[in-house]
């Protein structure tokens, strides 16, 4: 992939992640719970969430650039990169509020259409196995996720199953299985930590959107997938 080219998307994504956030935010009845502001970060909490959006992002896109540097496919790295996009404000949403906005998954769906659009038009043998791959793994994630539903009510909200339908749809069967897989073993040392450490009990609902991007972020830098 074009390195200015990535840079390029790193910055638009960036862009895309803070207006998404901050105009989400405006929904909030208390505006000092403000993540992020046109007038620039405030806090510590805010400045480091104004620095790790670009970060995660270059990591990501420039460890991908790497890893496929001998046959670079510029769509599979763009979908990982709209997914880690996503991901922020979903992962903020849900440790503040316990919920994810339906308007971020909106956006998410547009953002996939946006790519498959040229990918159709530019690389068309891709195409109907991405789709198929992307449609197994969404359905397959929403088909799970409601037995979880049956079988043990809260273990998993619907803002969660409906996000990792979208990110099924973006990486398919295989990425979504290994994000998933890196997302679980990464919540689950860190509801340990909690439980031991006494911030958390055993009945406290710990949301999970957080560790889906950390285990994403991981799962992309490490695995490549």
């Amino acid at each position: 992939m074009n390195i200015y080219l990535l840079i390029a998307e790193i910055a638009v994504l960036s862009i895309l992640v803070f207006c998404c956030t901050y105009f989400s935010n405006l929904l909030f009845k208390n505006r000092k719970k403000l993540v992020f502001s046109l007038k620039g970060p405030k806090t510590w909490r805010q400045v480091l969430v104004y620095i790790l959006i670009p970060l995660t992002l270059a990591g990501v896109g420039f460890m991908l650039n790497y890893y496929y540097k001998d046959h670079q496919d510029v769509y599979f790295i763009t979908r990982r990169l709209c997914v880690i996009a996503i991901l922020w404000p979903a992962a903020v949403f849900d440790h503040r509020e316990f919920r994810i906005p339906n308007g971020i998954l909106l956006i998410g769906l547009i953002l996939w259409a946006v790519i498959l659009l040229p990918e159709m038009i530019l690389a068309w043998d891709n195409v109907p196995g991405e789709l198929l791959s992307g449609a197994i793994a969404a359905a397959g994630i929403l088909v799970i996720g409601f037995l979880f539903l049956l079988l043990a009510k809260g273990s998993l909200g619907m803002g969660d199953l409906k996000l990792l339908a979208l990110m099924g749809l973006f990486l398919g069967i295989e990425g979504l299985i290994y994000s998933l897989l890196y997302s679980l073993l990464i919540a689950f040392f860190a509801a340990v930590f909690l439980l031991i450490t006494k911030k958390k009990k055993k009945k406290d609902h710990i949301p999970f959107a957080p560790y889906i991007l950390l285990g994403t972020i991981a799962c992309f830098i490490l695995s490549g997938v």
